[in-house]
């Protein structure tokens, strides 16, 4: 607060480092009038720095995954889900069931005859030949593989996996990232 009514604002005995984002925001808080004093609010803000240290590959953990989504019964057909998510842009997925390999198939961003491919790899296993049908989401990223014709409505023993490491994905990073602000409070003068 100010010692006498209409003084103006003087900084003395502190020295302050305003790097070229801080700024310092001065505003009357009461005006000054006879036997009243002025009183100021003085608000010193530093911009927020930020900088990156250390980048990181992003995890492909879960973009392309396969799984047992309902068991088969005397009533239900068994069914399994592979997902293929927007990161695969390319490579392929190697198909099995139990120790039997399927041919490859082949992701392509966009491709629309993924469900094609993965019915003539399955349809190449002879165990699974003609007892395999494959649909896919309307998103095109759900692919539904249900076991169908002489395996219908049975339990199936025997475990259909895939192999996604030859699928290639895009180059995201993760990132640490290290802001720091210095706010000056309010200080009323």
């Amino acid at each position: 607060t100010s010692a006498t009514a209409n003084s103006a604002i003087t900084f003395t005995s502190d020295s302050y480092t305003l790097f070229p984002t801080s700024k310092v925001i001065i505003t009357t808080r009461r005006s000054p009038a006879t036997n009243i004093k002025p009183q100021y609010l003085v608000q010193l803000l530093q911009g927020p720095a930020a900088y990156c240290d250390t980048f990181s590959a992003a995890s492909t953990s879960g973009v392309v995954t396969m799984s047992l989504l309902q068991d088969g019964s005397a009533t239900k057909n068994e069914i399994y889900v592979l997902t293929v998510g927007a990161d695969a842009i390319g490579g392929s997925i190697a198909m099995f069931y139990g120790s039997s390999a399927g041919s490859t198939v082949q992701i392509t961003p966009g491709n629309t005859l993924l469900a094609n491919s993965l019915l003539t790899s399955l349809n190449s296993i002879t165990a699974l030949s003609g007892g395999i049908s494959v649909d896919s989401d309307s998103s095109g990223t759900r692919y539904y593989i249900s076991f169908v014709g002489n395996l219908a409505l049975t339990n199936i023993t025997t475990a259909l996996t895939m192999d996604a490491s030859a699928v290639q994905y895009a180059k995201f990073y993760n990132s640490t990232l290290t802001m720091g602000t210095s706010e000056g409070g309010f200080v009323a003068i």
